[in-house]
């Protein structure tokens, strides 16, 4: 179809335009009787489409666009003939109304709520244990109430392995018990050791002042006496010179084997003061 036809079929509003682009269309083709039946239901004429419809399905079938002047007649037919519009419907749709309330009479006793004993925490962390010797049963939103409980060894190590956040329950007793072990890598082995506070480390060293002096231990420290990301050192000579002061005041305790540590510190708070 052309599109000045389809134009004039579908957009003017004159009904002899109307007839005169039906008038265009090829008897027999399926543009033909799909318009020709359109133009009846726009007139209300809606007994005047079913020879149209019959020609039309014995020469095409029941092809998609004769379902739609059936669903289109069936609706606008529905004030005047709300029974066969209904049936219609129903059959298109595959409606049905014969569904039955379905009544048990036998008694049932059924629970409330679900049973903790089965589906709780403690029951997958036992059914996890019995499958694995670490913590590979568990992902790492499990991790926080894991820090929790009581934990061997092996599954403890397996636990700071894979923290990422040092704020979990406890974290300085699970470190501390962990380096107590003779198998531990000591400070640093763990990536966690790296994400400390400044106040855990604080309290790490409080708890065992060997590692204040330990090489690792005093490398995070200072990555800790950093300021912010918004404060420049090189362009704000104040706040450089209060973060090596912090430097020095953190240094200056350790004993000799960090002397170069010190030196560096000092050479850089020379420098300052020359500038």
């Amino acid at each position: 179809m052309e599109l000045e036809q389809l134009e004039a079929l579908v957009l003017t509003a004159d009904p002899q335009q109307r007839q005169a682009a039906l008038a265009q269309l090829i008897p027999g083709t399926e543009d033909y009787y799909h318009y020709s039946c359109l133009e009846h239901l726009h007139r209300g004429e809606l007994e005047a489409c079913e020879p149209l419809l019959r020609a039309w399905v014995e020469r095409h079938g029941e092809t998609a666009r004769v379902q739609l002047i059936r669903d289109r007649r069936a609706v606008l037919a529905f004030g005047s003939d709300e029974r066969s519009s209904r049936e219609h419907i129903r059959r298109r749709l595959d409606l049905r109304f014969d569904h039955q309330r379905e009544i048990d009479t036998a008694p049932h006793e059924l629970p409330s709520r679900l049973d903790q004993a089965l589906i709780g925490r403690e029951p997958f962390r036992r059914d996890a244990f019995a499958h694995h010797h670490n913590l590979d049963g568990f992902r790492d939103r499990a991790l926080p109430w894991l820090a929790e409980t009581t934990l061997n060894l092996p599954r403890l190590r397996a636990l700071l392995e894979r923290l990422s956040r040092p704020d979990v329950p406890d974290v300085i007793a699970l470190i501390l018990r962990e380096l107590d072990d003779r198998q531990s890598g000591g400070f640093g082995k763990l990536a966690i050791h790296g994400l400390l506070t400044k106040d855990q480390l604080d309290a790490l060293a409080a708890a065992r002042p060997a590692l204040a002096t330990h090489p690792r231990f005093v490398e995070v420290y200072l990555e800790r006496l950093l300021p912010g990301p918004d404060v420049d050192l090189d362009g704000d000579l104040d706040a450089r010179a209060a973060h090596l002061a912090a430097l020095e005041a953190y240094v200056e305790p350790l004993p000799p084997t960090f002397n170069s540590l010190k030196a560096h510190v000092l050479y850089h708070r020379l420098e300052l003061g020359r500038r």
